[in-house]
């Protein structure tokens, strides 16, 4: 079992005397899952919102908008 330390995103964080369990992992994969539906829905929101705009200041344009976004997740010390 994890102990009560977590990351500040939510992850569990083990001391020695801990026994990881499944349950442990799964939360932490649904944190994560979660995390990244919500990044992925905010960069097609941008996208979307980028790609409106094309459209009404240049009606011929044709060409390919591409978006470079750097995810930084925090990462704390281990314990």
């Amino acid at each position: 079992m994890s102990s009560t330390n977590k990351t500040s995103l939510g992850f569990n964080q083990w001391i020695l005397e801990d026994k990881p369990r499944m349950e442990d992992f799964n939360s932490d994969n649904a944190l994560v899952d979660e995390k990244l539906v919500s990044a992925n829905q905010r960069i097609e929101a941008v996208e979307t919102s980028l790609e409106n705009k094309a459209n009404l200041h240049s009606p011929a344009l044709t060409g390919v908008c591409l978006l470079q976004m750097e995810i930084k997740l925090p990462l704390s010390s281990r314990h």
